[in-house]
């Protein structure tokens, strides 16, 4: 509609209307939340949008480039972090019309994937599609833990950062989808952050870190990320969190975090349980806060996984197979023409020996990122291919386990 625009902000004035805007509907805290978001390391004005209707604000939108792991390949994602419209003008119209323009500043950085925690009844048909589960482990407090060692508890401060930086890397590189972060990402964590508990030696060394979850919850101590050193002490910061707890009155802790994770080991040997779900449970009318993501463009995408794909096929039996692949979605077709252990992206129709047709960039975004295997989507109708196919499928999009914050958690966050 012609009445309706998406700018970007290019200049002070739609920077000094959009902050005006923002203070009026949602308060000065949220100016605060703009500041910093302008402060992001790779920000760049194209990623401030501002939705106009009849000349007026209405909406606004905040883009943040992140990257993610996914096996030796490094993705670069548009993680949307605020999406407002005024609920007196709210409209899927309105709505779309803002991701659309997010979606054009994503393409033209080529940024093929665009990610938002929301709600997925009104996301899933604009492309959104989930693509992480939620994995939980709980410690009930020990009331008389004494942690038995010469480790303390203290609040991290940003001259750890570099030690955290290491610790967190060797931790989280390969658990999939996890954040790639540089120095700079480091740095807006900011200085003595009272709910980023280190465990360090007594040469004042940071050995671990735990991040709370807040505002904290009164009966639970929630640990949204953690890094230690090694499982021994892990176990030691698992003993200073639970002596912690105690003093806030928590009666257990609550993690969030990879399986294969050092600290989630040392919670089970403390007598923890696990617990791993879908967090979009099936026939569930709850308005809750999904990790969704979906994708800008198949062939931008399918470039940035090139070398994790090839890498994929020379591990497998597959290995000296030479042919090609055709992707179909609605409006774009890609090949795949794979040639001694070489894969080439190629945008045009040519034959091919395999054939795929993706029904929606949903289900294409759960393929390529792993959450759902090419047989799970056939059997769903949402992906059609030959029985053969599914083999060299399999190989080069295998089911990948990403875990993210559990639903109420997302929904505490993004109040």
């Amino acid at each position: 509609m012609s009445n309706v625009t998406v700018l970007t902000a290019e200049t002070n004035d739609i920077l000094q209307r959009l902050t005006l805007f923002v203070t009026t509907e949602q308060g000065s805290q949220t100016a605060t939340t703009l500041d910093r978001h302008m402060e992001q390391p790779r920000y760049q004005p194209s990623f401030t949008c501002v939705l106009e209707q009849d000349d007026a604000l209405v909406g606004y939108a905040l883009l943040r480039h992140v990257r993610w792991h996914l096996g030796i390949t490094p993705l670069d994602v548009g993680m949307i972090e605020v999406l407002y419209i005024n609920p007196a003008h709210h409209s899927q119209h309105l709505l779309e019309t803002l991701l659309y323009g997010l979606f054009r500043v994503c393409y033209d950085n080529v940024i093929p994937l665009v990610a938002i925690q929301g709600d997925p009844a009104s996301l899933m048909a604009l492309g959104f599609a989930p693509h992480r589960f939620s994995a939980m482990v709980w410690l009930n407090v020990d009331q008389q833990i004494d942690p038995k060692s010469i480790h303390q508890l203290q609040t991290y401060s940003i001259d750890r950062a570099d030690e955290c930086a290491a610790l967190y890397e060797s931790n989280y590189r390969t658990a999939a989808l996890t954040e790639i972060r540089v120095a700079a990402d480091w740095r807006m964590w900011g200085n003595a952050v009272s709910h980023i508990h280190v465990l360090e030696d007594t040469q004042g060394r940071t050995l671990a870190y735990a991040v709370q979850q807040a505002p904290p919850n009164s009966d639970e101590l929630q640990i949204v990320e953690a890094a230690a050193s090694d499982v021994g002490v892990a176990t030691s910061l698992i003993a200073h969190l639970q002596r912690y707890a105690h003093t806030q009155a928590a009666t257990s802790i609550a993690c969030a975090l990879p399986l294969s994770h050092p600290v989630t080991q040392a919670v089970l040997h403390h007598g923890g349980t696990t617990h791993i779900s879908t967090q979009v449970q099936p026939n569930s009318t709850t308005t809750t806060m999904v990790d969704l993501v979906g994708v800008i463009d198949l062939s931008m995408v399918l470039r940035a996984l090139q070398p994790e794909l090839e890498h994929r096929l020379s591990m497998s039996h597959y290995a000296t197979w030479n042919g090609s692949i055709q992707i179909v979605l609605a409006r774009q077709q890609i090949t795949l023409a794979i040639a001694n252990g070489h894969i080439i992206v190629e945008e045009e129709i040519t034959p091919a020996q395999i054939w795929v047709h993706l029904r929606s960039l949903a289900a294409t975004a759960q393929l390529l990122l792993g959450y759902r295997t090419s047989a799970d989507l056939r059997a769903h109708g949402m992906l059609q291919c030959t029985d053969t196919a599914l083999g060299l499928l399999n190989i080069l999009f295998p089911p990948v386990m990403s875990y993210g914050l559990p639903t109420d958690w997302l929904v505490n966050q993004n109040m």
